[in-house]
């Protein structure tokens, strides 16, 4: 085997587990959605196997998407309840929201670290789980979480595509 050919296998290995990184990064932050929206830890984690689950609209229980929902709703109006959210959305900018989702200590701030979180961490366990060096797994997970978060209070519900396409640079 040449040294470009070492190389070139290095390169897709690596790659092969960003990508299962990313998808770790979308079940974690699906269980997070889940978690911040007041799902119990087993709707939680069906939220989170449905997120990878490409047959997951053959399932008949509505839990986890609705408490996914939930979570990400909280983040986008600041409440978890509907009506209260959106009286807050109409009496406030989109500054002043952009940063309550920014600040963590804020309903909808909490809501984007909670979602940001449990995605970054199963970002890391999965990369290290397919033989990532922890600390370029550490990095890239890292990486990802920062543009998941700001991107989620720019526009809440991009952090998943932010967090996919982050992958790739």
């Amino acid at each position: 085997m040449s040294a470009d050919q070492a190389l070139q296998m290095a390169q897709m290995e690596r790659m092969g587990q960003k990508l299962g990184g990313a998808t770790g990064a979308a079940a974690g932050g699906a269980f997070g959605a889940a978690m911040a929206g007041g799902a119990t830890p087993e709707t939680a984690f069906g939220a989170g196997f449905d997120a990878v689950n490409p047959l997951s609209f053959l399932n008949k229980n509505k839990a986890p998407a609705e408490a996914v929902a939930a979570g990400k709703g909280m983040m986008a109006t600041g409440s978890a309840n509907p009506a209260i959210g959106d009286a807050l959305v109409q009496s406030t900018n989109y500054s002043d929201r952009l940063l309550g989702r920014l600040n963590p200590t804020t309903d909808a701030g909490m809501a984007n670290l909670k979602i940001t979180g449990y995605a970054a961490g199963a970002d890391f366990i999965t990369q290290v789980a397919m033989g990532a060096d922890p600390m370029d797994a550490a990095k890239d997970a890292g990486k990802t979480a920062v543009l998941g978060y700001v991107a989620d209070a720019i526009i809440p519900g991009s952090g998943n595509i932010v967090r996919f396409l982050s992958k790739f640079i």
